[in-house]
């Protein structure tokens, strides 16, 4: 999980400099909720969570923007063919 560690975009970053070409950088995680009331109660649970260990209020846009990373494509920009459309965002 992404989130368990100090600074999550200089480890997505260190993933995806040490991934060989090909490769994938997969991350399972929990990120903060679309749906404003959720999202509302993500942010608000969140200065707890971290002294359990985790960010409850991960936002996956602000994340893949300050990581460089762009959801369901590979290190050339590409799509890979194996990976659904729906599943990549």
């Amino acid at each position: 999980m992404i989130s368990v560690v100090p600074d999550p975009v200089a480890v997505a970053r260190e993933m995806y400099r040490v991934c060989r070409p090909g490769g994938r950088v997969v991350i399972l995680n929990h990120f903060k909720s679309a749906e404003p009331l959720m999202s509302k109660i993500e942010t608000a649970i969140s200065p707890m969570t971290v002294h359990i260990g985790f960010t409850a209020d991960l936002d996956l846009p602000g994340f893949l923007e300050q990581a460089e990373l762009d959801a369901g494509v590979d290190r050339e920009g590409q799509r890979p063919e194996d990976l659904d459309a729906d599943h990549g965002r």
